[in-house]
């Protein structure tokens, strides 16, 4: 049976409750409200129990990171080049809060509040209201995740509706581990794009779509993630590693990437219904301690952010992200483990 407990109490006297999640196999998932985050998701693996996510053990770790783990990052995930967007010729100014562009939804975006946490039966579902004006964004927005586990596959449900004609780009953040600690470097990963979407100053998209194929960033095939990743290409060079766009093969709700740990046999299919997965190797994670006293560094996980492309709303080549009141945005995601 699913349950609830105290994780803690935020900077603002908030009380924050953790919903924890099964399945039938043994396996569960803690979402606390504080971010809608994943703060945990343990698989059994042929060695053992695995918490396969990065992650703090109080309130206080997710609201002093700076790295996002597990959490729903939005109302648009990834970057706006000059933190500006332009809505049917008007102008709204967002924050600025990386290199003068608007990163995940601003400083203060939905991973830093507390979201409302129920039960639908099995499935844990957390629901958010943002105001009109929030960190420069038009309009007020509802919004709603849903989390459920079964058989080994963490099912996310994204929905949202707005007052006024927003871009959403709701994504979760979580960092995956498959061996549970040391890096992901020796982990193979598969991802099904063809191209990629350059990167600029900033990590901004140019606009051109990158052919992967004689390319570090060529994952058709299964290949470890450390294989290429210090190579000497000036898009590696200037993200320091992995944090790029795939412009995902396919339409509709199909697997798009995979994720292989040889050490312990674990794997962990993606299956998506967006156009892109953000890929970032954890370049720029700093020594710190996560759970369990787990010290966390450069290259500790991986983020397999489903999404739109970045910086949509500025880039007419790329698909309008553009959500108007009577529409639904629903998305969903899923991480679905298995044994190799």
């Amino acid at each position: 049976m699913p349950e609830r407990f105290l994780f803690g109490t935020s900077s603002k006297g908030e009380r924050i409750d953790a919903l924890r999640i099964f399945d039938s196999k043994g396996n569960s998932a803690v979402i606390i409200e504080y971010g809608a985050t994943v703060q945990s998701l343990v698989i059994n693996s042929k060695e053992g129990p695995v918490d396969t996510v990065l992650g703090y053990d109080s309130v206080q770790g997710y609201e002093n990171g700076t790295c996002y783990y597990g959490t729903t990052v939005g109302r648009v995930a990834n970057r706006i080049s000059n933190a500006l967007i332009c809505i049917d010729g008007e102008e709204y100014s967002l924050t600025r809060n990386e290199n003068g562009n608007c990163h995940h939804g601003g400083t203060f975006g939905m991973h830093d509040v507390k979201w409302d946490g129920s039960f639908d039966g099995e499935t844990a579902v957390f629901r958010c209201f943002s105001p009109d004006g929030e960190e420069g964004f038009p309009g007020n927005m509802e919004a709603e995740v849903r989390y459920r586990l079964d058989n080994g596959a963490l099912h996310m449900v994204f929905r949202a509706v707005v007052d006024k004609p927003c871009p959403v780009n709701l994504t979760n953040h979580c960092y995956f581990n498959l061996a549970g600690e040391g890096t992901i470097l020796d982990h193979d990963m598969r991802v099904g794009a063809d191209r990629y979407t350059e990167t600029g100053a900033g990590n901004i998209p140019t606009g051109r779509l990158i052919d992967v194929e004689g390319t570090p960033f060529d994952f058709r095939a299964m290949k470890p993630i450390g294989k290429d990743i210090d190579c000497d290409d000036p898009q590696l060079i200037a993200a320091r590693g992995y944090d790029h766009n795939y412009c995902l093969n396919g339409n509709g709700f199909r697997e798009v990437a995979a994720l292989e740990c040889r050490d312990n046999g674990l794997g962990m299919r993606i299956i998506t219904d967006m156009p892109g997965v953000q890929v970032y190797s954890g370049n720029f994670i700093t020594e710190e301690k996560g759970k369990n006293g787990t010290l966390y560094g450069r290259n500790s996980g991986i983020a397999l952010e489903t999404q739109f492309y970045p910086d949509s709303p500025n880039r007419p080549e790329f698909m309008d992200i553009t959500l108007r009141p009577g529409e639904v945005f629903s998305s969903e995601t899923v991480y679905a483990f298995y044994s190799l």
